[in-house]
């Protein structure tokens, strides 16, 4: 009986695809179980270096949003705590 062939997997960017630089995510689970994650960048509002209001303006703007099932979390999760041991271990750099 011939063996089953592997399928070849190949990478490649959609006509959409964008890199961004966060430095900040907030997200959750909605009510159909999906899980949420918004990475975001805080900066000083233009208003506030223009007026100089007595009160700073923090701006945080939200870069990007994606939306992935449980399991696909969980292999994130796993995938990040694995680079972040990497890094701790100064491999990473």
């Amino acid at each position: 009986m011939p063996k089953e062939q592997e399928p070849r997997v190949v990478h490649t960017r959609d006509k959409d695809f964008r890199e961004i630089y966060a430095t900040g995510a907030l997200g959750g689970f909605d009510s159909q179980g999906a899980f949420h994650m918004i990475f975001y960048v805080p900066g000083i509002s233009p208003e506030t270096l223009a007026g100089k209001p007595r009160e700073q303006v923090v701006e945080v703007k939200h870069m990007v949003k994606v939306v992935v099932t449980p399991s696909t979390l969980k292999q994130v999760a796993d995938w990040m705590a694995k680079n972040v041991e990497t890094f701790e271990r100064g491999l990473g750099r």
